[in-house]
């Protein structure tokens, strides 16, 4: 077991830096390890570590590293750009992969690695890929994983492949498991847009 000091967030769905907080009398590069193993974890590419006085930046995707004061340290839109022009996303990818997540007050959050399954696969999708595969164990959340995709894919503003997702299908191997889905990790699409497909039957509306 592990615990990160500080996970930094772009929006409240996608992390987008550690940091590594060490006492003020130790060098500020002595967490960096700490940090770059963090954030590999997390699917993040910035991985920051301070004694309080200086940081020590690390750029997983171009293999670089600074130092800076602590008065310098870059904004989240400037952490987003960055990794923005090393992927080269378009716009349109953009708005996809910023796309938000389906959160109600109360309601559970996505675990550590379902920010990075999901996130992972929206990026996949929004960049051109027509297939992906998440392989996950059981009792880690699959259902709720497959949710989160889904919302995030058909709530969109931008284009997947240059279309909109208006269809998913969910398929599971038992009846009941469908049923379960429907009512309680679906249940937030409503029962206006889901359809349960029985004798081969398909309801065209939904």
């Amino acid at each position: 077991k592990r615990k990160i000091d500080y996970l930094l967030f772009l929006r409240s769905n996608i992390p987008i830096a550690v940091v590594e907080a060490k006492a003020s009398y130790k060098h500020p590069r002595e967490g960096q390890g700490q940090a770059n193993l963090y954030a590999k974890e997390m699917g993040v590419f910035f991985a920051f570590s301070t004694n309080g006085t200086r940081f020590i930046e690390y750029d997983l995707l171009r293999s670089t590293e600074r130092e800076f004061g602590m008065d310098e340290f870059p904004t989240p839109e400037m952490l987003w750009q960055r990794l923005a022009d090393a992927k080269k996303w378009t716009e349109e990818q953009m708005k996809i992969i910023r796309s938000d997540y389906y959160f109600q007050p109360g309601q559970k959050t996505p675990r550590y690695y379902q920010y990075v399954s999901v996130n992972n696969m929206i990026e996949h999708v929004a960049t051109g890929h027509k297939r992906g595969l998440l392989v996950m164990a059981t009792g880690v959340g699959k259902t709720y994983t497959a949710f989160q995709l889904i919302h995030r894919l058909m709530n969109t503003k931008g284009l997947v492949n240059g279309k909109k997702i208006k269809k998913v299908l969910f398929l599971a191997d038992r009846n009941i498991l469908v049923d379960q889905t429907m009512k309680n990790d679906f249940s937030p699409f409503g029962n206006l847009r889901m359809g349960k497909i029985q004798n081969r039957t398909i309801d065209s509306e939904k």
